[in-house]
């Protein structure tokens, strides 16, 4: 059943890539036509030779090889310094071309202007456009007159890439544009920048932007309750950090009186500030508290079940962070006594704030090197987390009403809106014991107290809400997907059902357990969804006059053979004690098998439901996943933190 249900979808799937991919083609190979036309006439020879008979154009065009770019790339640069006055500097997205059969692969889709990510490797890529009043005093060689399509050779790269350095860091953000469509096809795709001889040029252009003076660092570590993993945090800082002055104060929320002598113990053997303060676990007012009692401009709020690897971690932090642009910093960690990525970046979905890469083993080089160098990145997790502290006080620290969660996230998205860049450093890493600080958030309360400061979160910052500078919009976005894949690869088929039939029986043989595990990647209205009018299954955004509301996620029975589970949507409100249970077609994900293979056939987990209310009765509907053992009969329900409104 499950083969063929997987070979079904991915016939469907094949039918609609097919003939999308037949319809690109004809319009590429039509436009492409026309571009060959052009080029081949006494005009294209001015192209070729980077002049023009009918008037000057006011940017130059670098470019590997003129032959790579794109059909419709002309066009849509000069729509976009035409509009956007304050473009200086134009690149867009790239992939990969066979030039007998034009068929196109490995689309490389680049962030938006990332300056660090720049100054580790030119990801600008194969074509740039600048306007020339703008660049000319940076060039040493001049073009001539007329020229304005300059070709990077081999040999003048690393010129180049010093020009554009320089260039780039003397503008704003807003004057350096990124198109989102695809400008060059190269034939094979050669990234540099981060070779041996570029290492002085980028020292070099590194010591000349504006910077701070480095200065020693106040690391804040809350902790409570947990004096032995405090330990092996603060040796490790101790034993293995070099070049970078440091003190430490370590923020109590409350240990008991045993936990609390074994501290003030080890206070005398490693010289740390012990501030003890008994209240509820908020980590963002024990940072508060610590970054207030601190001493030095530099702030390092570390999570005491994290471990120094290596010496030059902390010296490294300082540099980044001494750069006037530069807001937080974060360092990659791993779990431990492993190469497993725990965070090398949060990047910000539809579905919230998501570790790219968690997971995933450091053996190998992911997508443009997403685990490798120093990056840009939306946020980084305030499990080791730097800044200036002129920029911590300018963000008037942590927003203490987020008690656990997203308070790093916050903090970091205000950094962002305040202009600055966050950066992760992927050179270094630290090992992480995740979460030994405050326990697992597997209780029914934790879930409710995360999906709120979540809403709070992107009520704070709704631009953000879907939107990440960082992260192409042509990657996945609704899914959990630690992966960098692409969104076309995960278009589920959505099924419609109403509400229409009275409630249902609870049935008798029910259990709730947790071997259940739903992840709820969306779950409300319908038109909150749609907000960037998104199409489902052709299913628009459009006033029906019906209350419709779209549910997408996952549900995996852990430890069994989830082919023998019927699975179901279950709306419950309990204190009316109203039933109603919509049974989900399975949907194909191939992100799921990555990511549990240890589980079985989990590859159907999945599901996209559009529910109509239609007859159901007004009420507070708690939303959970109920899975029925097709052998036994036996029901096993697992409660979301999830709650519908909406049917009141």
């Amino acid at each position: 059943m499950i083969k063929k249900l997987k070979r079904e979808y991915r016939k469907f799937r094949e039918r609609q890539l097919e003939q999308s991919y037949q319809r690109k083609l004809q319009e590429e190979k039509a436009t492409y036509d026309s571009w060959i036309k052009i080029r081949e006439s006494e005009e294209a020879s001015c192209v070729k030779e980077g002049t023009t008979k009918e008037e000057e154009k006011d940017y130059y065009l670098f470019v590997t090889d003129p032959e790579g770019i794109s059909a419709s790339a002309l066009k849509e640069i000069e729509s976009i310094f035409t509009k956007e006055k304050q473009a200086v500097v134009i690149y867009g997205d790239e992939d990969q071309i066979n030039r007998e059969s034009l068929v196109r692969s490995n689309p490389l889709l680049k962030p938006d202007y990332s300056p660090d990510t720049l100054l580790s490797y030119f990801y600008f890529g194969n074509l740039l456009a600048v306007k020339k009043e703008a660049v000319l005093p940076f060039m040493k060689t001049k073009p001539e007159q007329g020229q304005w399509l300059i070709t990077i050779s081999s040999g003048n790269r690393k010129e180049f890439y010093e020009m554009v350095l320089r260039l780039c860091y003397s503008l704003k953000k807003e004057n350096i544009y990124h198109i989102k469509k695809i400008l060059y096809h190269f034939e094979n795709y050669r990234p540099w920048g981060f070779e041996a001889d570029y290492m002085d040029l980028k020292y070099k252009i590194f010591s000349e932007r504006k910077r701070k003076a480095p200065a020693p660092v106040s690391i804040i570590i809350p902790s409570k309750d947990n004096p032995k993993v405090l330990e092996r945090c603060l040796r490790s800082i101790r034993q293995l950090t070099e070049k970078a002055g440091y003190e430490i104060i370590v923020v109590d929320n409350g240990s008991n009186e045993k936990n609390r002598q074994f501290i003030l113990k080890l206070q005398e053997e490693l010289d740390f500030s012990y501030f003890y303060h008994s209240m509820e676990f908020n980590f963002s007012r024990m940072c508060n508290l610590g970054a207030s009692r601190a001493s030095y401009p530099y702030l390092l709020f570390l999570n005491d079940d994290c471990e120094v690897r290596t010496p030059l971690w902390l010296y490294e932090m300082v540099r980044q962070a001494s750069v006037e642009e530069t807001g937080a910093v974060g360092m990659k960690l791993f779990y431990p006594e492993s190469r497993m990525i725990q965070h090398c970046g949060i990047y910000g979905l539809a579905m919230g704030p998501v570790h790219k890469l968690q997971f995933q083993q450091d053996d190998q080089v992911y997508y443009d090197r997403r685990n490798r160098d120093i990056r840009n990145v939306l946020a980084v997790t305030g499990a080791c987390l730097m800044m200036r502290k002129d920029v911590f006080l300018q963000m008037k620290g942590f927003d203490e009403k987020l008690q656990v969660a997203f308070n790093d996230v916050d903090l970091c998205y205000r950094i962002y809106e305040a202009g600055y860049h966050n950066v992760v450093i992927n050179t270094h890493h630290l090992y992480h014991h995740e979460s030994l600080s405050r326990g697992s958030d597997d209780s029914e309360e934790k879930r409710e107290r995360f999906l709120t400061e979540k809403l709070r979160l992107y009520e704070k910052h709704q631009v953000l809400w879907w939107k990440d500078p960082y992260y192409h919009p042509w990657f996945t976005e609704d899914i959990l997907d630690v992966n960098y894949s692409f969104a076309y690869q995960y278009q589920a088929k959505t099924t419609y059902e109403a509400i229409e039939q009275p409630q249902q029986k609870i049935p008798e043989k029910l259990r709730e357990d947790s071997c259940v595990a739903v992840t709820l990647e969306h779950c409300g209205r319908k038109k909150d969804w749609f907000l960037k009018e998104r199409v489902i299954d052709g299913l628009k955004n459009e006033n029906t006059g019906r209350e419709e509301f779209y549910f997408q996620g996952t549900v995996v029975v852990l430890g069994s053979d989830n082919a023998c589970y019927e699975k179901y949507l279950v709306l419950w409100e309990e204190e009316k004690e109203i039933f109603y249970q919509v049974l989900l077609p399975s949907c194909y994900r191939p992100d799921v098998e990555k990511n549990l293979r240890d589980q079985k056939n989990v590859g159907l987990s999945g599901f996209s439901l559009l529910l109509d209310r239609k007859k159901a009765v007004p009420g507070k509907y708690r939303v959970c996943a109920m899975v029925k053992d097709r052998i036994s009969g036996q029901y096993i329900i697992r409660k979301t933190a999830n709650h519908l409104w909406h049917l009141q």
